[in-house]
């Protein structure tokens, strides 16, 4: 599958990938980092596209919803993990049964992809690629793609851009007071009135 090269998200800022979890070297092994958001795009249910809040975990990993409509009517979808009976992990896209938790027969599923090898450092995280829509659910079309963003990543994108302060020029003559004067035609100002 190609690489996602960006999502234009929050705010209508192009998003890229990056580094989804911190490497802890002191304990040489993956520390996960949970919280955060997942953009998701380019499913063949627009609805599903957008971002997903993160909602406490689904076997021991980030759960994540949204709100929206599907075939007219308000849902929340959500994107979880789940551990099937042959010790296989997927995550899904699901609308899931109101006093039930994820993973049970009692979800709508709308797409699914693999989960990372457990030993990979971005099982912790959902596919951004390989998704499919679930067989059997009527839905034809493409999977979406994912991007999970952690919160001190979302933190520095809501950030307005620094302007950098322009000191005021001085004269070139007496080099202590502000410019305040222009040359016509060439435009240039680099004097002071009384220069």
């Amino acid at each position: 599958c190609k690489r996602i090269k960006s999502f234009t998200m929050l705010s209508g800022q192009p998003i890229l990938p990056h580094t989804l979890i911190k490497n802890d070297a002191q304990h040489k092994k993956i520390t996960p980092t949970i919280r955060g958001v997942v953009a998701v795009q380019g499913a063949c249910v627009t609805s599903v596209n957008g971002v997903y809040r993160f909602a406490g975990k689904c076997d021991d990993v980030g759960k994540y919803i949204k709100k929206g409509v599907f075939r007219h009517k308000l849902v929340t979808f959500t994107l979880y993990r789940c551990k099937h009976q042959d010790n296989n992990r997927r995550w899904y896209i699901s609308i899931v049964a109101k006093n039930h938790r994820p993973g049970t027969k009692h979800d709508f599923d709308l797409f699914t992809a693999l989960s990372h090898p457990a030993d990979s450092p971005l099982c912790e995280a959902p596919p951004e690629c390989g998704w499919k829509v679930v067989l059997g659910n009527g839905l034809e079309g493409d999977g979406p793609l994912c991007l999970w963003i952690a919160d001190q990543d979302l933190n520095i994108l809501r950030k307005e851009p620094e302007v950098p302060k322009i000191k005021p020029m001085k004269c070139v003559v007496c080099l202590s007071k502000p410019v305040n004067h222009v040359f016509v035609p060439c435009g240039h100002a680099c004097l002071c009135g009384e220069c």
